[in-house]
């Protein structure tokens, strides 16, 4: 398997981080825990010994200009860690699952986003042909009883003017 770390951290600062990661070494406070995949790495470390447990940290691969965007960079996984919901770092391997997931996640929402949106404009022209219908309809049956009362009435009942001027005023 490919390193994933090989490209971001260089070869001389993770073996100085392996170093740093060992425990057992005497007088030291601040130990190396892992990476993730944006090439920031975690730590622990204790401001007195009295403490139950450590503190955790992350330091940031690359510099930002506001703090906030940090945590964009930060994954669940290592999240998690710090705030101590989960007791042992993620892995490489977990990390790289989970982006892998993610990615199919992804392509699996576009797909069905694209199918609902067939369905919609479906739905919509199966609405619009049914309207025609029902217009084409009211046309025909307004045609029809346009030629009865056509055949029934004179010319003076169809033209309400000329009716009106047939009309005389009482007495």
């Amino acid at each position: 398997m490919i390193d994933p770390i090989e490209g971001l951290v260089p070869l001389w600062k993770r073996l100085y981080h392996k170093w740093r990661s060992l425990k057992n070494v005497p007088f030291r406070k601040e130990w190396f825990i892992g990476y993730d995949l944006s090439g920031n790495s975690y730590w622990e470390f204790y401001v007195d010994k009295k403490e139950g447990r450590p503190r955790r940290k992350y330091i940031p691969y690359k510099r930002m200009d506001f703090i906030h965007d940090y945590y964009k960079t930060v994954p669940v996984q290592w999240y998690q860690w710090l705030r101590f919901t989960k007791t042992d770092p993620p892995s490489l391997t977990e990390l790289i699952a989970d982006q892998q997931r993610q990615a199919i996640l992804k392509t699996l929402v576009k797909q069905n986003e694209t199918r609902i949106k067939l369905e919609s404009t479906e739905a919509q022209r199966q609405q619009d042909d049914a309207l025609k219908d029902e217009l084409n309809k009211v046309e025909n049956v307004s045609k029809r009883f346009n030629v009865s009362s056509n055949s029934n009435t004179s010319d003076s009942s169809r033209d309400p003017i000329k009716s009106a001027n047939n009309l005389r005023p009482r007495r």
